[in-house]
């Protein structure tokens, strides 16, 4: 098998924040929903077949995982390299820091939640923001690499560069931002919620320069909306320097997702919705292979990259675009959208940048 996979592996549910927009809110970060050591040695064995090279283990917040060391440490031994994503606090525990260290975790992406102090707390319900820029301290001076993430919504998107100045007096050298998004797929969206949409892009390519020179272009955007709501100009720009990435794993079909008990998902988002149970559809590389290719797999994915609208078919955008996050279109059509998008720009006293 030539196609390589990308993997991401969810270790627990348990967090020690409680994030406004968490996509996991409805698992109510149960502590004792953890991957046990034997299904991990079983997906990881399936991991090496399908070619996969870097495993992300994520959670819940995977630093309170009873067997982070463990996974790490058995990744490597088959050659795969393994990344973890947190949010932080409990790298800003040096001991810590250093222990992990240890276990030659390949790279650490820290999820920064907040722009000060207050934001933090107002996004989490917990006081950790000095702690997230100690632990970033911690981390560049343990040399692990690393890149700070953030999530952009309509309470952060005029004021994140503060978090991003912060990071980088700490030593973050490279950034990746998304927008926030409502995992509520029975909600549809009304003119008002289109706007804050709207001015998430608009916000984010009014601070485009401003951000580039804080990074000294070192940054990414994965934006899950579609790009006929944005300005050709700033997607150019952010294309040509690399910036922008847009296609999620579904439309290439190459991403492998497993959750706490091993089940196979097409998203994280979509944690309670497995397409195929571990230990009943599969339980070996041989059974998974099987599995991912069958008609009822293929008729899922299908369905979930299928075209939004017939005005995508002649799209020049498309391949670039694959219509952003398929959980768009539980929200609104692509005819709505553009409505509203054409309303929100006429509202604008400067419209340059949307």
């Amino acid at each position: 098998m030539d196609k390589k996979y990308a993997c991401w592996i969810t270790v627990n549910r348990q967090c020690n924040l409680r994030c406004e927009w968490c996509y996991a809110k409805q698992s109510k970060y149960e502590q004792k929903s953890n991957l046990s050591a034997d299904t991990f040695d079983d997906l990881l064995g399936i991991a090496k077949s399908m070619n996969v090279t870097h495993l992300t283990l994520v959670g819940g917040e995977p630093t309170l995982y009873k067997d982070l060391e463990y996974v790490i440490t058995k990744s490597h031994k088959l050659s795969i390299s393994c990344g973890i994503v947190s949010n932080g606090v409990r790298f800003a525990s040096r001991e810590y820091t250093s222990r992990l260290k240890k276990t030659g975790v390949d790279c650490i992406g820290l999820s920064l939640k907040g722009f000060s102090k207050d934001s933090f707390i107002y996004t989490t319900g917990k006081d950790h923001y000095t702690n997230c820029m100690n632990a970033i301290r911690n981390i560049q001076r343990i040399k692990i690499p690393f890149i700070v993430s953030m999530v952009l919504t309509p309470n952060n998107i005029d004021r994140f560069l503060f978090g991003v100045r912060d990071a980088i007096n700490n030593g973050a050298e490279y950034f990746s931002f998304s927008f926030e998004f409502n995992f509520d797929n029975n909600s549809h969206y009304s003119m008002n919620e289109c706007f804050k949409l709207f001015r998430l892009v608009y916000g984010f390519c009014k601070q485009y320069d401003e951000l580039c020179a804080l990074t000294n272009n070192q940054f990414s955007l994965h934006q899950t909306l579609p790009l006929c709501i944005w300005n050709m100009e700033f997607l150019l720009k952010m294309k040509e320097k690399q910036q922008l990435y847009t296609t999620c794993q579904l439309l290439q079909k190459n991403g492998l997702i497993f959750n706490t008990n091993g089940d196979l998902l097409v998203c994280n988002a979509l944690y309670n919705y497995p397409i195929a149970r571990y230990g009943v559809d599969f339980h070996d590389a041989n059974d998974f292979k099987q599995t991912l290719e069958s008609k009822s797999i293929n008729s899922i994915y299908n369905k979930l990259c299928a075209l939004p609208s017939n005005k995508c078919i002649d799209c020049s955008l498309w391949q670039q675009c694959g219509g952003g996050c398929v959980s768009n279109w539980c929200h609104y059509s692509l005819e709505e959208l553009l409505y509203y998008y054409k309303v929100f720009k006429n509202s604008l006293d400067d419209n340059y940048y949307i």
